[in-house]
């Protein structure tokens, strides 16, 4: 590498620091970046005042924001969106929501397949049971 090279590399890396992608998840020269749109629901102000990224973009709706930015992080922008629960859902790129609505499909799977295997008791916390409902009928 070049002197220019090393000073322009040593730049981004000390201008990435402050974004979470950045400092969590080194960015990868080799990969193609990829711009995001993510609708956020839930807690927008940690967003705000910490970015994602340097050039995240934010756009305010009725019921939350749009969050753009690009990054070539693919998989590390996949689980912070599903870390996010149901407080995130992906708009692009299309590849990003075939995955993440791939997994929140399975998810359902388990949620639905441990709910029909798990025992009702007869009140749980006041709520009734899946045996008292039945009774009910």
């Amino acid at each position: 590498m070049t002197f220019e090279e090393v000073s322009y590399f040593t730049e981004i890396q000390n201008s990435d620091r402050r974004h979470f992608f950045s400092i969590n998840y080194p960015r990868d020269f080799s990969k193609q970046e990829i711009k995001f749109l993510i609708k956020i629901t839930g807690d927008i102000e940690s967003i705000e005042k910490n970015p994602l990224t340097e050039d995240q973009q934010i756009t305010k709706t009725k019921d939350g924001i749009r969050l753009s930015f690009i990054s070539n992080q693919f998989d590390n922008v996949l689980e912070w969106v599903l870390s996010q629960g149901a407080n995130a859902r992906p708009i692009l790129p299309k590849l990003l929501v075939e995955r993440w609505s791939a997994v929140v499909k399975e998810m359902a799977k388990l949620a639905t397949s441990n709910l029909k295997k798990s025992c009702y008791p007869d009140n749980l916390d006041g709520i009734l049971s899946k045996k008292r409902i039945d009774k009910l009928k």
